[in-house]
């Protein structure tokens, strides 16, 4: 925003160049590990008591479907910024309302229509900021402004987190046959998800994962 202000346009796109590569290098990983870790995740916190194992399934399924989400959620806050920079607050407030619009469309289709019950909301939220995301990435592109990631950079990057989740996940359905700790559930398997992702940035010289790292 400042670099904008300033005028420094080519400074303001390194810099938000620089700010994508960040947000997918640790939020694709960590989208992956949601669907890796989320059910141990919830039992640790609420499987006990009356919040039967229907429950924690249930709410599961709601963390995997925001985590649709989790990228271009961050990514709007980024790109957004840059158009508030240009004083341009009509594009956002506009494709902020589309978002909403989409959302209470999906939503209706998703129970009323579907019946997918409390995972629907979760779902409608993740596929409007989609929407929102793309909307935004349009008229920035028109603009100049690129991401800066490519495919192979990206495919690159998704290899190590499908790999990581992989390996997560055969220890973990090992572990649940001689673990009945819900703490060593999840710490032992969160801990081998990082670990193997920064064995993957050190063997393949990801620069982004060590650069993340450091």
């Amino acid at each position: 925003s400042r670099a904008i202000k300033q005028g420094e346009m080519e400074k303001g796109k390194e810099v938000f160049t620089f700010g994508c590569r960040r947000v997918l290098t640790m939020m694709l990983p960590m989208t992956l590990a949601i669907y890796t870790l989320g059910f141990s995740a919830i039992d640790l916190v609420f499987g006990r008591g009356n919040f039967s194992l229907y429950a924690v399934n249930q709410t599961t399924g709601c963390l995997a479907a925001y985590g649709l989400g989790l990228i271009p959620s961050t990514l709007i806050m980024l790109y957004s910024a840059v158009l508030y920079a240009e004083g341009n607050f009509r594009i956002p407030t506009l494709f902020s309302l589309m978002t909403v619009g989409v959302n209470l469309g999906l939503n209706t289709l998703f129970v009323f229509g579907l019946g997918l019950g409390p995972i629907s909301t979760a779902l409608a939220t993740s596929l409007g900021a989609w929407c929102n995301y793309f909307a935004l990435r349009q008229v920035l592109l028109r603009k100049g402004w690129q991401m800066g990631y490519s495919f192979r950079s990206l495919s690159h990057l998704l290899g190590a987190a499908l790999v990581a989740s992989f390996i997560t996940f055969s220890v973990e359905s090992v572990l649940r046959q001689v673990l009945s700790s819900k703490l060593l559930l999840f710490i032992i398997p969160g801990c081998l998800f990082v670990g193997v992702l920064a064995l993957y940035a050190l063997v393949f010289n990801h620069r982004d994962l060590k650069a993340l790292a450091k």
